[in-house]
């Protein structure tokens, strides 16, 4: 009898703690789930025209992925750790064409990469280095 009990109320605990779990991945999700066009980069603001098409990312929660431009070439990746503070990329894949402007799309790829942490204020996604470096600063598309 006593072992049914613990077994029960074991049960129970876990099942509360992974709706819990499930709870804070959806508020997440519907915190990142929009378009984010690129403001800074390196602490410069990005300036129209720059590029050939305004850099940009969306996070596929549903594949975990994230996906996105450069500014010239198409990006995408797995999401390997996201939660309400840490956030990291696995390797990503990029397309491969002429730039007019290469040196912007390689440095924007890079400091994806070492994205860990991020902060979303308001319409602003954050992403910054271990050292809590702004890398990169992108504003919310409605």
């Amino acid at each position: 009898m006593k072992f049914s009990l613990y077994a029960v109320l074991t049960l129970l605990l876990i099942n509360c703690s992974m709706k819990k779990n499930t709870s804070d991945n959806a508020d997440l999700n519907r915190l990142l789930e929009y378009q984010w066009t690129l403001k800074s980069l390196s602490g410069n603001d990005y300036i129209l025209g720059t590029t050939n098409k305004t850099p940009m990312l969306e996070f596929d929660f549903k594949e975990g992925k994230i996906i996105g431009t450069d500014g010239c070439n198409r990006f995408f990746g797995s999401i390997d750790t996201l939660d309400a503070n840490q956030m990291k990329f696995g390797m990503l894949a990029s397309t491969k064409m002429m730039c007019p402007n290469h040196q912007y799309s390689t440095k924007f790829l890079e400091l994806l990469q070492a994205v860990e942490t991020y902060e979303v204020l308001k319409s602003e996604l954050k992403l910054k280095s271990n050292q809590n470096i702004v890398l990169m600063t992108f504003k919310k598309q409605q």
